[in-house]
């Protein structure tokens, strides 16, 4: 029976059931020629239609392969050149399977059907973009006079929604190489409304780059405006401008794009200058942009020791690229660390007090946040003079976490030790006046005292004799009483006047740490008897 039904004309784009059934109960043999006779069938038919043959044979296909048929399609299938309209219609149904039952389509009467239809108005778009990357198919006919048609001025209302679908699918550049004008701008958005979407935003997108409209915010347009607006600005340069315009819209726009990472162009050096102006105007935190920007890792090696300072204008930023780790942090401050070591000790000492420059900031920001392992050698010596300084009384006592205070504490306090020493020399020499507040601030420090080898005698006359009177100072002493009392006896005649003075502390406030502390260098409260007294 099946020869016969091979000579019924198959008349309609259809896989029947009379057609599965077929497949199903013919001989393997009957099977492949039915097959191939079934789909010459489709492929001549007088009415052909896009749609319905990939349809045909869409259905033809997973019937062979649910029910196991040892039927290879590939084996028979032909190209088959048709017009660009039933093109169209096929690849709009078949979408990325436009390529397995190879309808085909002469690449310029396709070109030249859809740059016939642009001024009246293109069919729905898109099928092109399955198309834009199959060798077969090129549109720069088509994106030309696309341009033309842009520059002409012959956008209306009613082609412009798929002209611009069409360029932003073919085009191969961002931003698109033709844009439209403010005029051209202002004309179509009067006139498309938001039902329109896809051509809505991108005349928002357009208003917004141009700084032209100033259109309020809504739930959700900037996101949506987002997806679109690089087609008109590149990234880096949308975050420059939402810097320096207002817009609400723009600015809420920028931050959606930053967030769900949708930028494809920036110069990272052209927009780290302005990190902290960009986070602040779209309302980002320092961690969510650094880890934006550090996406763009090709361009983290432009950041460079002769121009660290430029790219990194203000030293705050070191707080946020200490706190945040990623390759762009990590060679920022690699690269900071590298350019502060050259900075001349004599530069640093200069502006030792100037509480906005930039290097000495810079480095207390890295040593709070333990990002500086090792304070380097300038900053070594920077400490140094900084700490003659403080004991000649022309530098004060650095405030507590101060920019002078974390850099002193950070240096190595062998290398300062003969600094220390020094300076403990110069106090013993009366060359350098002590008073409590150096004292305190050395002892405590820098355990100067205990430090010395030698000099006792001079230690306990010149220094200790100067301050044990001072509340602060004596506690500090008694508090840390071996190595003191160690000097002091040491000294021999040397500690008589701080004896003296102990003495006369002991009849004023006998307070038990003192009375242990006087006993121990060999001064006796007189109020309290001594052992022979109690015996008699």
């Amino acid at each position: 029976m099946l020869p016969l039904q091979l000579k019924n004309e198959i008349s309609s784009l259809v896989f029947s059931d009379s057609h599965k059934a077929l497949l199903l109960n013919a001989d393997n043999t009957y099977k492949i020629k039915f097959s191939k006779y079934l789909y010459n069938s489709y492929l001549n038919q007088k009415e052909f239609n896009g749609t319905s043959f990939f349809s045909a044979m869409e259905a033809f296909e997973n019937f062979i392969k649910t029910n196991n048929l040892k039927i290879s399609l590939s084996d028979f299938i032909v190209s088959k050149n048709v017009l660009p309209e039933i093109f169209i219609d096929y690849v709009s149904q078949s979408k990325s399977r436009f390529s397995d039952f190879k309808i085909i389509c002469d690449n310029k009467n396709l070109n030249d059907y859809l740059i016939g239809l642009l001024e009246e108005g293109l069919p729905n778009m898109d099928f092109i973009g399955y198309l834009i990357n199959d060798e077969t198919y090129n549109f720069t006919t088509l994106q030309e006079k696309i341009e033309s048609m842009i520059s002409g001025n012959k956008l209306t209302v009613t082609n412009f929604p798929e002209l611009i679908k069409t360029y932003k699918l073919i085009s191969k550049s961002k931003p698109l190489p033709t844009q439209l004008t403010t005029t051209q701008v202002q004309t179509l958005i009067s006139g498309i409304k938001e039902e329109s979407k896809a051509s809505y935003y991108d005349l928002i997108a357009m208003g917004l780059v141009n700084q032209q409209i100033n259109t309020a915010y809504s739930e959700g347009l900037d996101e949506e405006v987002a997806q679109v607006i690089e087609y008109y600005m590149t990234y880096g340069k949308l975050l420059l401008l939402s810097k320096d315009w207002g817009s609400d819209l723009l600015r809420k726009t920028v931050k959606a794009m930053t967030i769900k990472s949708l930028g494809t162009e920036m110069q990272i050096l052209e927009v780290l200058p302005f990190f902290e102006e960009i986070r602040t105007a779209i309302s980002i935190t320092p961690e969510s942009l650094l880890e934006e920007l550090s996406l763009w890792d090709e361009s983290i090696p432009n950041i460079k020791f002769d121009n660290i300072e430029a790219q990194i204008p203000k030293f705050n930023f070191y707080k946020y690229s200490t706190e945040t780790k990623n390759k762009l942090t990590e060679h920022i401050n690699k690269v900071a660390i590298e350019k502060l070591k050259t900075i001349p000790e004599t530069d640093l000492y200069a502006q030792r007090n100037t509480a906005t420059h930039y290097w000495l900031n810079c480095a207390a920001i890295l040593i709070e946040n333990n990002t500086i392992k090792t304070l380097p050698d300038n900053l070594t010596d920077f400490s140094k003079s900084i700490l003659v300084e403080i004991a000649s009384g022309v530098q004060p006592i650095p405030a507590t976490n101060s920019i002078l205070d974390r850099i002193i504490k950070k240096a190595s306090k062998s290398k300062l030790q003969p600094t220390i020493k020094k300076i403990c020399d110069e106090f013993c020499n009366k060359t350098k006046a002590i008073n409590p507040s150096l004292f305190v601030y050395f002892a405590e420090n820098f355990d100067f005292i205990n430090k010395m080898t030698s000099r006792s005698g001079d230690i306990t006359r010149n220094i200790l004799n100067d301050v044990f009177s001072n509340p602060t100072c004596s506690k500090l002493i008694l508090d840390n009483s071996s190595g003191y009392i160690k000097k002091i006896n040491e000294a021999g005649d040397d500690a008589e006047d701080l004896k003296s003075k102990i003495y006369q502390m002991l009849q004023n406030n006998p307070t038990d740490e003192l009375i242990n502390f006087a006993s121990a260098i060999g001064v006796k409260n007189e109020k309290e008897p001594d052992n022979e007294e109690v015996k008699e």
